[in-house]
């Protein structure tokens, strides 16, 4: 038998957790709590020696625990305290207002909860990397604690990046006009216009040229100004008034596509109004509005991340159909070892490792996909999301050897990743296998069929070994 946590709230005697991984005292000299295994955030009022759940549960609900499971099942949600959800919260830390900082593990995300809601204040749930950027636009993989700067920013451990990040918050600039008039800022500089922006039927318009040439771009009328082209290296984009169609084109790479803004330009006092998303839609630029200075921030986006729905942590699994010798399994987020059985069902972020003389065979239970892991091997299920019927299958190997028979990929949008700690394999159905030099570092593969791509975007067809290039 395998001791496991549980999950009561009142008397501090009576209470229970499963797996606490961090603790913070706030401002009144009462803790915070990191309740791991249930997924959510408690909170011990001393004087008056209770237990309550501040965020991940609503009131009267408890953490769900499917047969035969150590952990609850986690998920992920942000809003009220009460409707948020995580997936195995880890390092906690309390800021100067009294907010509370989060590191959603394995939703690779960084969360804060102040004043009865959380939201995202740092990585894309469902998606890990090693991208800097904005908020929206910056990637984490498995973030583990966090800590407040004295000047209010946060340090993260980034773990499975192997780093020690930093966030700092967006400040609008100091020389930001008080009034009610409609603002417009790029980065930290407040733009001047000649005439102003005005809001029409509830969308904020803005004259197309003082902006755009703000930004780099090069602005120039065509078709007695009933067109305009902006232009900036290899990029162009052409819009006409009192239509919603753009066109983009880069002209290095030949491509041109169209998308639609929400509202049509237009021209007034012989100048060219856009809607402020224009900027988004056009030049890739994240666009918020400040409600309480009337303000509309322009911020550029170095790399772009494309976000994947959330994962639904009971939407897909893997079961074990074959094992030799001992192999072990760490669930996600937890800290305890099990003995692997066959049969047994595996989630998104579960560890598998064997040991010398040791294998196991995994199979994806809807796909059918089949990985076998061989001795000295370990092997991280980083991704097993099921969002808007596509599928995204993937796994880090950090050590060790896998071999993957891998089912057609029907939907072109599914995606089966093997990765290594410095490179990536991109599957499109085929059989090959992963092996790490124990030396080296260096992963090599190996197609039997099909076509597999490394990440220096070569494709290898039926080869008899590849060597992956890190990134």
């Amino acid at each position: 038998m395998v001791p496991a946590g549980d999950y009561a709230d009142g008397k501090l005697s009576e209470s229970k957790f499963n797996e606490p991984t961090s603790i913070a005292i706030d401002h009144k000299g009462n803790l915070y709590v990191s309740d791991t295994g249930n997924h959510v955030i408690r909170y011990i009022d001393l004087a008056k020696g209770t237990v309550t759940t501040a965020a991940g549960l609503s009131t009267g609900e408890k953490p769900v625990y499917a047969k035969g499971q150590l952990y609850a099942e986690g998920g992920y949600a942000d809003g009220a305290s009460s409707e948020a959800r995580f997936l195995f919260p880890r390092g906690i830390a309390v800021t100067e207002d009294g907010g509370l900082v989060i590191a959603d593990s394995l939703n690779h995300t960084i969360r804060y909860l102040t004043d009865g809601n959380v939201s995202t204040i740092a990585g894309v749930p469902a998606q890990f990397g090693h991208v800097d950027g904005i908020n929206g636009h910056n990637l984490l993989h498995n973030p583990m604690d966090v800590a407040v700067l004295p000047n209010g920013s946060l340090l993260i451990a980034d773990s499975y990046n192997n780093k020690i990040r930093e966030l700092e918050y967006y400040q609008l600039p100091t020389n930001l006009p008080h009034n009610d008039q409609v603002k417009v800022v790029v980065d930290d500089s407040v733009i001047g216009f000649d005439a102003q922006p005005e809001i029409v039927k509830g969308r904020t318009m803005v004259p197309v040229r003082v902006l755009s040439e703000s930004m780099g771009y090069k602005v120039e009328s065509l078709d007695n100004q009933r067109t305009i082209e902006l232009t900036k290296g290899e990029a162009r984009i052409r819009l006409q008034m009192g239509s919603q169609l753009i066109s983009i084109r880069n002209t290095a790479a030949g491509a041109e596509e169209e998308r639609q803004l929400e509202a049509s330009p237009y021209t007034k006092d012989g100048r060219a109004y856009v809607p402020v998303r224009f900027f988004s839609e056009a030049f890739g630029a994240d666009v918020k509005w400040d409600p309480n200075t009337r303000t509309v921030i322009l911020r550029e986006i170095t790399e772009v991340v494309d976000k994947l729905p959330a994962a639904d942590r009971k939407s897909r699994a893997a079961v074990i159909e074959q094992i030799k010798g001992k192999v072990w399994i760490t669930q996600a987020g937890g800290a305890m070892t099990l003995r692997a059985y066959n049969g047994m069902n595996l989630h998104q972020g579960d560890h598998i490792r064997t040991e010398k003389k040791t294998s196991a065979i995994l199979k994806t239970v809807d796909r059918k996909d089949e990985i076998t892991i061989s001795e000295n091997s370990e092997l991280y299920i980083s991704d097993l999301s099921n969002a808007s019927q596509i599928k995204h299958t993937s796994f880090m190997l950090w050590s060790g050897l896998a071999s993957a028979n891998v089912s057609s990929l029907v939907n072109a949008k599914d995606s089966f990743n093997i990765l290594t700690p410095t490179a990536l394999t991109d599957v499109r159905g085929t059989n090959f296998v992963v092996v790490i030099n124990p030396v080296t570092g260096i992963p090599t593969l190996s197609v039997n069929s099909g076509l597999v791509q490394g990440s220096d975007n070569e494709p290898a067809r039926i080869q008899s070994s590849y060597i992956l290039g890190s990134n």
